[in-house]
């Protein structure tokens, strides 16, 4: 995984354990500095997408989405469980964000929240789909409503050059790697 790209993210990169995730390639993230890849699927949930696939009977509409292809071309966020931790990925170009994907406000799925830029730098934000309260993609930090103390987790991540896989680094392992069974 050598000269693999990096996004920032407010755990340390040289602390950090990195976890794979499973099948996932960088191409099957939709890519929202890409205007090609928006055209009438993308701007449709993946919910209303699903109910237009099934008239291509189950098995289609479970390859398609199962591939990744949907994925690539639909505007929102890919929720992923890494680390036994719930997060959404996010690709913009060629940078990967992770966050928790639990809104720190009220709860909502960030993965199904818009990326918008922000600010001169143009820095990525995720919008929450519940109340529209933003938070910065490389710091976590809230950005709408201002003057809010809460902050979305961040991660950084990896993508390996060669074969486009994707790798979140966090500090530890996560505790439940270390419970007892409850058998």
């Amino acid at each position: 995984m050598n000269e693999s790209r990096t996004s920032n993210a407010s755990e340390s990169e040289t602390d950090s354990l990195y976890f794979r995730v499973e099948s996932i390639k960088l191409s099957e993230l939709y890519d929202w500095c890409n205007k090609s890849n928006i055209h009438d699927t993308a701007a449709r949930s993946p919910l209303a997408e699903s109910v237009e696939k099934r008239s291509l009977g189950l098995n289609k509409v479970t390859d398609y989405f199962s591939s990744g292809k949907a994925y690539a071309t639909m505007r929102c966020g890919r929720k992923v469980n890494v680390n036994h931790c719930e997060l959404a990925l996010f690709r913009k170009d060629q940078n990967v964000y992770a966050v928790e994907d639990k809104c720190p406000h009220a709860g909502g799925p960030l993965h199904m929240g818009d990326i918008e830029d922000y600010g001169y730098q143009q820095k990525p934000c995720v919008r929450c789909p519940y109340h529209g309260w933003k938070f910065d993609l490389t710091t976590g930090e809230c950005i709408y409503p201002r003057h809010q103390t809460k902050q979305a987790r961040v991660y950084p991540v990896k993508v390996d050059p060669n074969d486009g896989s994707l790798w979140v680094g966090f500090k530890c392992f996560n505790e439940q790697y270390f419970r007892e069974p409850s058998w």
